[in-house]
């Protein structure tokens, strides 16, 4: 706009992703607590947490973040090449 403002743009009618970093926190959180409560009936099942925590040590020391990785190829995650065009097309029809 003429004013300057920002241009949001929105993908999926309205609904945006969570950011990535919210993303892991949640699947590292839930596959801990699934990891642990599984545990309760089948120790090893808590190889689980163990894991998911190991991955969490490493992503910290060396600023990687696997899950981020694979979470990130997921669909909800990956740009709407059409969305994108249309909104361009959009805006240089102003």
């Amino acid at each position: 706009s003429e004013e300057g403002g920002d241009l949001e743009l929105s993908a999926g009618g309205g609904r945006t992703p969570w950011d990535m970093n919210r993303q892991v926190r949640f699947a590292a959180g839930s596959l801990v607590l699934l990891g642990l409560l599984a545990g309760r009936k089948a120790p090893k099942a808590r190889l689980l947490a163990v894991g998911i925590a190991g991955g969490l040590v490493h992503s910290g020391v060396s600023g990687s973040c696997g899950m981020a990785a694979v979470l990130g190829k997921l669909p909800f995650n990956r740009p709407d090449d059409s969305a994108i065009d249309a909104t361009i097309e959009a805006l240089r029809d102003r």
